[in-house]
């Protein structure tokens, strides 16, 4: 969560732009891609990373191993 809340701050604040009236106005929709993107990087790790275990669970069980052997994968 420090890591965490130590590049949202950089990216709140790189996404800061002042107002001639003074004020601090933000550009919320490009902050809220910066994790909305990361999110789906994320994701496709986690797609490539476990789609082989699918494979795994959907194949039948050969004849000469036991249920034993497959359960302690």
């Amino acid at each position: 969560m420090f890591v965490g809340s130590l590049i949202c701050g950089r990216i709140v604040d790189f996404y800061a732009k002042s107002s001639p009236a003074g004020g601090i106005l933000h550009d919320w929709r490009a902050i809220w891609m910066v994790p909305a993107i990361a999110s789906a990087v994320v994701l496709v790790f986690f797609w490539i990373g476990f789609r082989n275990e699918d494979r795994a669970a959907a194949q039948p069980l050969a004849k000469t191993e036991s249920v034993s052997s497959a359960l302690s994968r």
